[in-house]
């Protein structure tokens, strides 16, 4: 299965649904169109927000190519927004990885003495 941010990133929509998603992220308040999106009183964290905002957003879109009659735009660009906003707020919340330092390499440098000279350390 793939990861989220790959999933996101390959989200593939007509390019007046992703700028109207675009215009909208500074809009956003997660406590606000998140509840309203999903229906939920109590929020989920950032990754299991996304995958439901996903599943939402892949129902939407086959509403949208089968010219089907509940098909809302407005509700999809909603859900668009939020999962823009949900992977950037993911990223910025995201603890940096621990750095491996096994795999450092290290160079070695001159020291250089008061008269000019140098030695390796």
């Amino acid at each position: 299965m793939l990861d989220l941010q790959t999933r996101v990133a390959t989200l593939k929509r007509p390019a007046l649904l992703a700028r109207a998603a675009r215009f909208g992220l500074d809009d956003y308040r997660r406590t606000v169109h998140l509840q309203r999106i999903l229906q939920h009183e109590d929020l989920p964290g950032h990754a299991e927000a996304i995958v439901q905002l996903l599943d939402i957003e892949a129902e939407m879109n086959t509403r949208r190519e089968t010219r089907c009659g509940t098909y809302s735009p407005a509700r999809h660009v909603d859900i668009l927004i939020a999962i823009s906003a949900e992977t950037s707020l993911m990223q910025a919340t995201a603890k940096p990885q621990e750095m491996d330092c096994s795999i450092l390499q290290f160079t070695k440098y001159p020291d250089h003495l008061a008269d000019g000279s140098a030695t390796e350390r």
